[in-house]
């Protein structure tokens, strides 16, 4: 954030947060601080070693489930506490906020963090101009000023005499009223309170905390590991490719079904000669080739002739119908196999599997269960029973509601628990097909090449009395994962007596 942007949205941040009460702090990750004021409303702060940013906003980025110590200190000393004051050190881009009941200030410094002190030293926030001939000649006039920023000497030397001194006096008087999201011909972006000469493509706001937010908001997204635009939109594609497939597997069933009926269609013609052509019946028993007696079921408001002639057409009809949901299936497992190698963005503390420390307290929770535990790629820890009783027992004791389970669909197979740290963790997509694959590598379908998996949270899988161990029912929202089975996946992420 632009030192001489920094002022004016700080400003206009502490018009909007005075007299409020700080409710609780939060940290989504190292550098990134939340303070929650209630009634919707939350301060995002960052700091980065170029400079980090603010905004207000509606939602919280989500937070781990055990906040740290400076967190839990922070929270103490502040909580219920009311803004008073703000001192705008806007030209070292940051801020000093005064509270009820306190004598330190609370101080946002978006290059070095979130602190509490007690003297605050010399704060410039009424810096000097220098006349536009000493800016244009020194070229270090801004080791001095840190407020004469590189974007506006730059913008300034582009500038002929009579609208660089317009510049500069609007900055100086503070009468900036419109701000904006530049952006490079080279890429990237950057926010500023004055268009630069030769800008071809920016966005307009009339007020500063607004092109914050715009600005700012993708930047804590990619701090903390949320999930960024591209993911998201990588995800619904996913869903939806998923649930296409399953459609075109079912329509697949159907009609295969509907082919299998010119069986039964050869079987009345083989036999149509000592039968009663023209007789309406609800079934007749027919030898199938094996000589054994077959009932075949028939419409009764048509004669035997007429049914056979309907299975006859029905199964050309099913036929046809494989022939455009086979060119389908095949378009959409290209599409899906298009879509899992496309790259993601990088994943942060959010999409991390849990730290080697959590281990030795899931050991606890799996004594006496059979089971066996595998790492993903991205170090997330996958647990898999080795039978239904020890199915039961991990869904009981060893799985926590915000874990995500796994189950191969249609017939037998084990029960595979994902580890979370919290219900708001992304489990990145490679993760979700490694556990689907080892979840199908112990189930009935190990030995084909594709499998379709369910997935569910935990808190959605129902053990119902009556079913028998291991038997489960699924509630809300349930997605299937069709995973492509690497038989070699097992040794790949097993985790060992050493590790394990």
């Amino acid at each position: 954030m632009e030192a001489n942007f920094f002022r004016y949205a700080a400003a206009e941040l502490f018009e909007l947060i005075k007299g409020l009460s700080l409710n609780k702090v939060f940290s989504p990750c190292p550098g990134v601080w939340t303070f929650s004021f209630g009634s919707a409303r939350n301060l995002v702060f960052y700091c980065l070693p170029k400079g980090g940013g603010f905004f207000l906003s509606k939602d919280k980025p989500p937070n781990p489930s055990n906040p740290s110590a400076e967190v839990m200190w922070l929270r103490k000393r502040l909580k219920n506490r009311r803004i008073l004051d703000l001192i705008n050190a806007w030209p070292l881009r940051k801020m000093a906020i005064s509270m009820s009941g306190m004598q330190e200030h609370l101080v946002l410094d978006t290059i070095k963090g979130v602190s509490i002190v007690s003297d605050l030293g010399p704060l410039v926030h009424d810096p000097p101009w220098p006349d536009l001939d000493d800016i244009l000649s020194n070229k270090d006039i801004w080791k001095t000023h840190p407020h004469l920023t590189p974007v506006l000497r730059n913008s300034l030397e582009q500038m002929n005499a009579h609208d660089g001194q317009v510049l500069l006096d609007t900055l100086s008087q503070g009468q900036v009223r419109e701000f904006y999201v530049i952006y490079k011909e080279t890429g990237g972006h950057y926010l500023s309170c004055f268009k630069p000469p030769g800008a071809k493509q920016y966005k307009s706001f009339g007020s500063a905390i607004e092109a914050a937010q715009f600005y700012c908001l993708p930047k804590v997204y990619e701090l903390t590991g949320n999930v960024s635009v591209r993911r998201k939109d990588l995800s619904r594609q996913q869903k939806r490719l998923d649930k296409n497939l399953n459609k075109v597997l079912k329509d697949r069933q159907r009609l295969m079904n509907m082919v299998d009926e010119a069986r039964l269609g050869e079987l009345i013609k083989n036999n149509l000669y000592r039968l009663d052509a023209h007789q309406k019946t609800e079934s007749i028993d027919l030898p199938d080739w094996q000589g054994h007696e077959e009932k075949i079921m028939l419409n009764s408001a048509l004669s035997i002739k007429e049914n056979m002639e309907k299975y006859f057409k029905r199964a050309a009809k099913g036929k046809r119908g494989l022939d455009f949901v086979s060119k389908r299936e095949k378009e959409l497992r290209e599409q899906l196999d298009n879509l899992q190698s496309a790259p993601l963005p990088d994943l942060t503390v959010f999409s991390r599997g849990p730290k080697s420390k959590h281990l030795t307290r899931l050991d606890k929770k799996l004594t006496g269960i059979a089971v066996k535990k595998f790492r993903s790629t991205n170090g997330f820890i996958i647990i898999r029973a080795k039978n239904s009783e020890s199915g039961h027992k991990l869904l009981s004791y060893g799985a926590a509601a915000h874990d995500l389970w796994m189950h191969v669909q249609g017939g037998p197979g084990a029960h595979v628990i994902i580890k979370r740290d919290h219900g708001l963790q992304e489990v990145p997509e490679s993760c979700l097909k490694e556990a689907a694959t080892l979840a199908a590598l112990s189930s009935y379908r190990k030995n084909d090449d594709r499998a379709e998996v369910y997935l569910a949270s935990v808190k959605d899988v129902r053990k119902v009395k009556g079913l028998g161990q291991g038997r489960v029912l699924m509630d809300g929202n349930v997605r299937t994962i069709i995973v492509n089975i690497d038989p070699f996946l097992e040794s790949k992420l097993h985790l060992g007596k050493a590790e394990g």
